[in-house]
């Protein structure tokens, strides 16, 4: 009865599977079947074309990566830090809301960041920017990575940091120790930061908005490929269309690529027994000698 009702469960878990996966199939079949003359090489290549003329999604393209770049270069450190000091202060009245505050921002709307940047930096500066787009998709990121970096730090032996504290070494010191033992899954959380960032729309069109050329100016209205694959979907023009379909299939792999590359570093354990060694030897290396002086 026991095998019967497991070989059961096996057979239900099997074709749940299978249905999770038909309408992803079928998605990447209707965009492929739609982006007919737009999937080729000039996807990369060349720039956003006027309606009726043939082009590419460079431009987006690399307004996307330069804002998400931006926004990763701003949350990252910040983010961090940030996940050190809940971990370290854990047992402190006042990290609890700051963890409510973290836990709060990490499920606003997306569009709310947008609206707060507009506000913030779009009406001041009297035009849309890179830059404020830039700080939008840092903000949304940064609860992210806080929040990721304190389950990877969770997950660490206490006796690393407790070792660091016994042989005299300072906070910022212990800190360094810890982010060199979680670097692994830390470009995992990295990965899926880009990969959630990539794909935002909304706070983009309230601070970016977009540009049919390619801006080297980063104060400057800047296209992005979220943006411009559903100003290109909502229009009329055959063209337009076919471009949004290629272009949803060149976001779906990016964004595929990085989520595989996210669970390849988050798999395996963040703290494997190479980086405990290395941990321990560099904790060793700049705080031994306290030890030594205990010991005289």
């Amino acid at each position: 009865m026991r095998a019967l009702r497991s070989t059961c469960f096996g057979i239900l878990g099997w074709c749940l599977l299978a249905a999770f996966f038909i309408p992803i199939i079928n998605l990447i079949e209707t965009l492929c079947k739609n982006s007919k003359g737009a999937l080729n090489l000039n996807l990369i290549t060349q720039m956003t074309p006027p309606p009726g003329v043939a082009g590419g999604l460079l431009n987006a393209l690399l307004g996307s990566f330069e804002m998400v770049g931006f926004a990763l270069l701003v949350a990252i450190p910040v983010g961090v830090l940030l996940g050190n000091i809940l971990v370290l202060h854990k047992q402190r009245r006042w990290i609890v809301p700051i963890q409510l505050i973290n836990d709060t921002l990490l499920s606003l709307p997306s569009i709310l960041y947008g609206l707060f940047v507009y506000l913030l930096i779009v009406v001041p500066m009297g035009q849309f920017s890179a830059l404020a787009g830039g700080i939008a998709l840092s903000l949304l990121a940064i609860p992210m990575v806080a929040r990721g970096s304190e389950d990877l730090l969770l997950t660490l032996p206490p006796a690393l940091k407790e070792a660091a504290f016994a042989l005299g070494a300072p906070e910022s010191s212990v800190v360094k120790l810890l982010i060199l033992s979680i670097c692994r899954g830390l470009i995992g959380i990295i990965m899926l930061s880009f990969a959630r960032l990539f794909g935002e729309t909304a706070p983009l069109l309230f601070t970016s908005l977009s540009s049919p050329y390619l801006n080297k100016n980063f104060l400057e209205p800047t296209a992005s490929l979220p943006v411009t694959l559903y100003n290109f979907a909502m229009s009329p023009d055959a063209s337009w269309q076919a471009l949004a379909n290629a272009g949803a299939l060149l976001m779906l792999g990016i964004v595929l690529v990085a989520s595989i590359s996210a669970r390849y570093f988050l798999t395996k354990p963040n703290f494997d027994k190479y980086s405990i060694k290395t941990a321990h030897n560099r904790t060793y290396q700049h705080f031994g000698y306290f030890k030594i002086l205990l010991s005289i």
